[in-house]
């Protein structure tokens, strides 16, 4: 459950993004999805967008940083190792 990954900070006013994906052809498909996904944690009083990716996809970790998500710990699912990434609204 992806939810135990943010266990320790249950209850808290957050939204989880689970596997997004978008097209490669799709150029800036991913940074329109999450600015309205911000737009509507906002409105509906949502203090945090939370998210994982492996940590050894520099690129999509660099991504994430450049639009706000600072790394917040890891998890481990099976295989996959990821790096939590959490952005504060508002």
């Amino acid at each position: 459950m992806r939810k135990e990954r943010w266990k320790e900070k249950k209850g808290e006013k957050a939204y989880y993004i689970h596997n997004l994906v978008t097209s490669v052809s799709a150029a800036g498909a991913g940074k329109q999805l999450l600015r309205e996904v911000e737009t509507m944690a906002v409105s509906e009083g949502k203090e945090y967008l939370r998210l994982d990716c492996a940590v050894d996809n520099p690129v999509l970790n660099e991504y994430y940083e450049s639009m706000g998500y600072v790394a917040a710990g890891h998890c481990q699912d099976g295989p996959y190792y990821g790096v939590r990434r959490e952005k504060r609204l508002g």
